[in-house]
């Protein structure tokens, strides 16, 4: 297995996903439990459930976006080392 694998990144929070979080919680659209589980994910780069639909958005270089919830996803990049939180919008 490649040794890139077990590399945890770093993270940066953006402070639009801060405030999309704060938002989201406070609505009770998600709970701190599985927002903190797929940040966790992303960043021990585990790969992701079929459900969460992971995919890269071409209209953004580099951006990709996860649904943690059906109509809640999280949009993020991973540049080198570090995983990069920049939205959490809800649908």
């Amino acid at each position: 297995m490649p040794e890139d694998r077990f590399l945890v990144l770093k993270l940066i929070v953006k402070r639009s996903f801060k405030k999309d979080r704060i938002r989201c919680l406070k609505n009770k659209k998600i709970t701190e439990d599985k927002l903190s589980a797929m940040i966790s994910k992303l960043q021990e780069q585990t790969p992701l459930e079929v459900k969460h639909k992971n995919h890269v958005l071409k209209q953004w270089k580099n951006c990709k976006e996860c649904h943690i919830e059906p109509d809640l996803l999280l949009l993020y990049q991973i540049q080198n080392d570090t995983l990069i939180l920049s939205k959490a919008v809800y649908t």
